[in-house]
């Protein structure tokens, strides 16, 4: 960590291109060891120009907290996240959304709102069968009746099925 943005840039200057990315790929591995704010994480990810979901997954969960203070930069790392993902996530379209709608792009939003909203169908069969994988691997079942118990009031108060049967 420098205190300094000049000494940053002089450190910076004398490590070559390929090595500084390197070192970006394992701070931003380090620090998401240590629990540190996903801001900070995705700064070095973008530095080192990762790939994957992993990377992916860090951009969204730091989109996620830009955007009830700077929808346009959440906005930019989530559509990041998508260019470095492989595959597409409903947690990511969400994120997505909330910017598009705290920067008053309406109709954009409202087309994402109801993608995501048409594909609750196959989100709840996803659901269902990751909670019934869950509790037939965990051996302790009674975390698994907690988690249960989580979903069932988790779903109790949204306009979503429930992804189990009842």
């Amino acid at each position: 960590r420098f205190r300094h943005e000049q000494l940053r840039a002089a450190a910076a200057a004398l490590v070559e291109a390929p090595v500084r990315v390197a070192l970006h790929r394992g701070y931003a591995t380090l620090l998401g060891d240590r629990g540190e704010s996903p801001l900070v994480i995705a700064d070095h990810l973008i530095a080192s120009h990762a790939k994957g979901d992993d990377a992916a997954a860090w951009l969204t969960q730091a989109a996620a907290l830009l955007v009830p203070y700077d929808a346009t930069a959440a906005l930019t790392l989530a559509d990041r996240a998508v260019a470095v993902g492989n595959r597409p996530d409903r947690a990511l379209a969400v994120v997505r959304l909330r910017a598009l709608a705290s920067m008053g792009r309406v109709e954009e939003s409202d087309v994402l709102a109801r993608a995501l909203l048409a594909d609750t169908a196959t989100w709840n069969a996803a659901s269902q069968a990751s909670t019934a994988r869950v509790e037939r691997y965990d051996p302790d079942t009674l975390l698994s009746g907690r988690y249960r118990k989580v979903y069932e009031n988790a779903f109790a108060h949204s306009p979503l099925e429930a992804p189990w049967p009842a």
